[in-house]
């Protein structure tokens, strides 16, 4: 539980650049991790959780592998690894480099149900059942539908998980199998 909750700030803080209100208000709001009290130390880039004082639990960030979580009783300043990555731009349209997809639509493609289904991907209002923060759809290599929830963006580094058999992860992406949805009510999916 601390555990869970000083890796969870460490990669909102140190990665997003997200403030600890947001992070309790939206990441770690649900039981049993918001018993968890974290302290962040911005001048180690370190997070510490406990609970009641109790099992604390260390994660810090690390340049080029982000937030690790410390095994106990273990001095994190030993730890000076640092991954060797060419991060050198490719001039070519997403996704295979960095410059905007080419404007494409497709005929087969009724983009008003698409948005609809997008849409409904998102609370409504207060409402917090879904907590859905983003929701990208990409069809023969092309963004199609794209949306956002509020404070978040293209550029926000997102770090919930996708607990579903039905998604897999394919270089940092998740995404959803392909196969003929039988029931009528979910267009597309």
């Amino acid at each position: 539980m601390t555990g869970f909750a000083s890796k969870s700030v460490c990669s909102c803080t140190f990665v997003a650049n997200r403030t600890l209100e947001s992070i309790e208000r939206g990441d770690n709001d649900f039981s049993p991790i918001d018993l968890a009290t974290n302290t962040i130390d911005f001048d180690n880039k370190s997070v510490t959780s406990t609970v009641y004082g109790l099992k604390a639990r260390t994660a810090v960030f690390k340049e080029g592998l982000g937030c690790i979580l410390i095994p106990e009783d273990s001095d994190h300043t030993a730890l000076n690894l640092k991954p060797n990555r060419n991060l050198t731009p490719k001039q070519l349209p997403f996704p295979y480099g960095n410059l905007p997809q080419k404007d494409t639509l497709f005929s087969n493609v009724d983009y008003t149900i698409l948005n609809e289904a997008v849409k409904h991907a998102f609370d409504l209002n207060e409402e917090q059942a879904k907590r859905t923060r983003a929701v990208l759809v990409i069809y023969k290599d092309q963004i199609i539908a794209e949306q956002y929830a509020d404070g978040f963006n293209k550029d926000t580094k997102n770090f919930r998980l996708v607990y579903d058999k039905k998604h897999y992860k394919c270089n940092g992406w998740y995404f959803r199998e392909t196969r003929p949805c039988k029931q009528k009510s979910v267009p597309f999916i």
